[in-house]
């Protein structure tokens, strides 16, 4: 049996021109994942940016014990806020954090320490029920 290189690239190998539209249209499609927000470039579109707090307050949260009242002059939390330290932890992003119970608004906020200096308030804990087995 004699094989026909010529034939063989007709009947099997797709035509260029099918190529190219392939090429195309598949570099269409995986332009709109590349495209960026218009937003901070170091936070996601779908989190809030963190709020920084003033140097008074970050130096209070920085030495501050599980247990201890805090308080503060000016805070996002209104003037004269106190609150209570109810827990201390690393973040999944490795960040130190802080729980408060707010005694001005009877809630709880969550504060974690950005860099040496300064602190910024972050989303609450999310506590999910996962299924019994």
């Amino acid at each position: 049996m004699q094989l026909n290189v010529q034939a063989f690239m007709q009947n099997v190998l797709p035509k260029p021109g099918a190529v190219l539209t392939g090429l195309i249209a598949a570099t269409t499609l995986l332009s709109g994942c590349a495209t960026t927000s218009s937003g901070p470039q170091s936070y996601s579109s779908y989190a809030k940016a963190p709020q920084f707090l003033a140097a008074e307050v970050s130096g209070q949260l920085a030495a501050a014990r599980i247990g201890q009242q805090l308080q503060f002059s000016n805070s996002p939390w209104g003037a004269n806020a106190s609150a209570q330290v109810v827990n201390r932890y690393f973040s999944a992003a490795g960040k130190q954090c802080l729980q408060l119970q707010l005694n001005t608004e009877g809630s709880k906020a969550v504060v974690c320490r950005y860099d040496e200096q300064q602190w910024a308030v972050n989303r609450d804990l999310t506590v999910v029920n996962l299924p019994q087995e």
